[in-house]
């Protein structure tokens, strides 16, 4: 065997791309759970200037392509938790293509301002953990924050309004699962409905 064949098999590009493709395979289970990709960079969930080529989160096969969102999502617009999405194998990766079904929740961003602690938000968020709120955090000032269908979005968008006001943070609305107010209007972003 030459030396040409012997790099093209094992090359940590060539090993890498193996890895992934069992990782595929074997349905990335965790829990019964599986990652489903979200591309930013082109198809149905592309952001203009995306900070990454693309975001991941748990979801639980449902069969036939469709795969319930287990994870609030920080970059992707149009997608909450318990949202079913259909998904396909692209580039070794489980894609989301299409979203099938709605589960009713709504997400918001919330960027911490600078001068703002974590004990700050931790005190701000008893509030939104009393309207029936979760959130996930990521690089220490973003929070996507999970509003459940039995929750009151107008009440959580008033405290984020609060908040903006004060300069403790901006927020943005990411999904809208409950019905919008016309005040509310001016945090939707343009992207996937």
């Amino acid at each position: 065997m030459a030396f040409s064949d012997l790099w093209r098999r094992w090359n940590p590009l060539a090993v890498w791309r193996r890895w992934r493709a069992a990782q595929v395979r074997h349905g990335f289970y965790q829990s019964g759970l599986v990652k489903v990709v979200f591309d930013l960079a082109q198809g149905p969930f592309a952001i203009d200037e995306p900070p990454f080529g693309s975001e991941s989160v748990w979801a639980a096969p449902l069969g036939e392509g469709r795969f319930e969102i287990r994870n609030s999502l920080f970059y992707v617009y149009g997608v909450s938790w318990r949202d079913v999405v259909e998904a396909e194998v692209v580039d070794d990766c489980l894609t989301a293509v299409a979203v099938a079904e709605r589960g009713g929740h709504s997400t918001y961003r919330v960027i911490l301002a600078e001068a703002v602690s974590h004990a700050t938000w931790e005190e701000e968020w008893a509030a939104f953990d009393g309207l029936g709120c979760s959130y996930e955090g990521a690089e220490g000032s973003l929070f996507a924050i999970d509003v459940p269908p039995t929750g009151d979005a107008q009440a959580v968008f008033r405290l984020l309004e609060e908040g903006e006001n004060l300069g403790l943070w901006a927020f943005e609305e990411a999904h809208r699962g409950h019905p919008v107010s016309p005040t509310e209007a001016r945090h939707v972003p343009p992207g996937p409905a």
